[in-house]
């Protein structure tokens, strides 16, 4: 058996529970409004920190 192939379908994820998902999921639908009413295409929202403090950063696009 390759061992490679066995471990390449592993993923890692935060552990949230059901509550913290969903605001996950909707931070996140907010970044993809943010980053496409980005009238000037020069940046993207992003969703980081722990899932207790999970926020919408605004990064610069690198082109």
């Amino acid at each position: 058996m390759d061992c490679t192939n066995v471990l390449s379908k592993i993923g890692v994820t935060h552990d949230m529970t059901k509550a913290e998902r969903e605001q996950n999921n909707e931070l996140i639908d907010l970044a993809k409004g943010k980053t496409s009413n980005d009238n000037s295409g020069k940046f993207h929202f992003l969703v980081r920190g722990p899932p207790w403090a999970r926020k919408i950063v605004k990064v610069a696009k690198q082109d």
